[in-house]
């Protein structure tokens, strides 16, 4: 009868145990996800060709200060927005950090060339150098970022009045690595 009981224990206590274990581990990839990184999917064309339709990608949080150049994940709901009327976060390329100012020049044939602070951007990422934009000219204002998609002609982006400058807080962080599909596994 007592080996009985110990048997009994003992399972018991193996089962807590398990219990236990998840839960742990629940945990520290919740923190992990919530502060640390977690892992996006590119939905749509805008950043083409240098992001696809469907990639997943590492966007690490944690420390993650932005800067010019940086492809970031980034949330479109301003504070306020209805849970109803949410949009999922978005992925574009900064170009612009505060104080900066931003120009588009259009030649005859319609391709648009990019300067940041005066200087001439070389852009070999995007899809098309023939896009719109609004105004010939933004100035970034402090606290916030100009961003845009590397598909420019598909790309909503800091050119539309309705997406305009991102403030810091609602960049996610930087998309640092492409893990899937396992042939576009690296650095984006």
């Amino acid at each position: 009868m007592r080996a009985e009981q110990n048997e009994k224990k003992s399972v018991g206590r193996e089962i807590l145990e398990w219990v236990a274990c998840l839960l742990v581990a629940v945990i520290i990839t919740l923190i992990l996800r919530t502060f640390v990184f977690t892992i996006v999917r590119v939905d749509g064309t805008s950043m083409d060709p240098t992001l696809a339709n469907g990639q997943r990608l590492v966007m690490v949080r944690l420390g993650y200060k932005p800067a010019a150049g940086d492809i970031v994940v980034v949330d479109p709901n301003k504070d306020g927005t209805p849970k109803a009327q949410k949009k999922p976060p978005y992925i574009k390329r900064i170009l612009g950090m505060p104080g900066d100012t931003i120009e588009f020049y259009q030649d005859v044939r319609g391709n648009v060339t990019l300067y940041v602070n005066g200087e001439k951007k070389e852009e070999a990422y995007i899809s098309s150098s023939v896009y719109s934009f609004s105004e010939e000219k933004y100035t970034v204002p402090d606290g916030h970022v100009f961003v845009m998609g590397d598909n420019r002609p598909v790309s909503l982006d800091s050119r539309n009045a309705g997406v305009g400058f991102i403030p810091f807080e609602r960049v996610l962080g930087k998309a640092s690595f492409r893990i899937w599909p396992l042939n576009t596994i690296g650095t984006p």
